[in-house]
């Protein structure tokens, strides 16, 4: 995803930045990192979201959203999937990316896409940071 390549240097940027999770969404237009304000549990906070049904909305729609796992993994969670399809079908139609983070900062993203039509979410492409940079490994 070529917004995805863009915006992949600011992005990671606001995730190291950052002490803890890390969301938002990424637009084709600059600025291209939208940062959302997280409630205490992780969620996105009524002032994200409405901020996000803005910019759906305008000339700049989302075009991924995103969100970090600190100490974790680069995949969704159980949590990430009940917030993503709470009664099985999304409730948006981008694609999610996720970004395991360690105090070394970023190591490894996962961007996913959930069709409508699918039971399930599935990887479209996987990450690693190395000594030499990111590659992708799928």
């Amino acid at each position: 995803m070529i917004a995805i390549a863009v915006a992949w240097p600011q992005l990671i940027a606001a995730i190291e930045a950052a002490p803890g999770e890390v969301a938002g969404w990424i637009s084709a237009a600059p600025p291209h990192v939208h940062l959302a304000a997280l409630t205490a549990d992780g969620g996105w906070s009524d002032r994200a979201l409405l901020e996000l049904v803005a910019a759906a909305r305008s000339s700049a729609p989302p075009l991924a959203l995103f969100h970090s796992h600190p100490d974790g993994r680069a995949a969704l969670s159980t949590h990430d999937r009940a917030a993503w399809a709470p009664r099985g079908t999304p409730l948006w139609p981008w694609p999610q990316l996720v970004v395991a983070t360690r105090v070394e900062g970023a190591i490894a993203a996962a961007l996913f896409a959930w069709p409508a039509s699918a039971a399930r979410p599935h990887a479209i492409a996987e990450l690693r940071r190395g000594d030499s940079g990111w590659r992708v490994v799928s």
